[in-house]
């Protein structure tokens, strides 16, 4: 029984500390242009956390964390969709690893594609999502005067979150060895 509550609390903790990663990593950001936002290092985190931690605690820790980074950074109107959106993207990342990692036959080039393909996955939910949400938020807005001109507004930036998307999937297959090697097992 000790073992088991030794065992959700360090998923607790570590839930937290990926939240927190995902935070510091979202404030580390790169200015795109007045309309987009930014570019930032926190999707690669919000990756990691699917894949470490699993889809459900991974996917809340990257919501939790990426919405909390909006609101410091001052979008807080993104804060409902980001929640949903790096949730699901840390979901999506971490189902698929866990569906086809095998920890008994894991070699470092079959966990790197997997990694690849995996993140590569959550991100195109990330810039399909952002790309719907920012239809929606001028429509409410009445930013657009018809859909016409949302779709152009937001489609402005997809290219963003398609950078963005990859620079996270690298940033993730650098990153994994070094979790891997503290022996992260939870």
């Amino acid at each position: 029984m000790r073992k088991n509550n030794d065992k959700k609390t360090m998923k607790l903790v570590m839930s937290a500390l990926f939240a927190a990663l995902c935070v510091v990593g979202t404030l580390i950001h790169i200015p795109a242009g007045p309309t987009i936002g930014y570019l930032h290092l926190g999707d690669a985190f919000v990756i990691l956390s699917g894949i470490l931690l699993g889809p459900l605690y991974g996917g809340i820790a990257a919501g939790i964390g990426s919405g909390i980074a909006d609101v410091i950074n001052g979008y807080a109107i993104y804060v409902p969709g980001t929640i949903i959106i790096k949730f699901l993207e840390a979901m999506i990342a971490g189902f698929i690893f866990a569906r086809f990692y095998n920890k008994d036959h894991a070699k470092r080039f079959d966990s790197q594609i997997l990694i690849a393909l995996s993140g590569s996955a959550g991100g195109m939910i990330m810039v399909t999502l952002y790309f719907l949400y920012e239809i929606l938020i001028l429509n409410l807005m009445g930013s657009a005067e018809n859909m016409k001109a949302a779709l152009v507004a937001a489609a402005a930036g997809v290219p963003y979150n398609i950078v963005q998307a990859l620079v996270a999937v690298v940033l993730a297959l650098l990153a994994y060895p070094i979790f891997k090697k503290t022996n992260f097992n939870i």
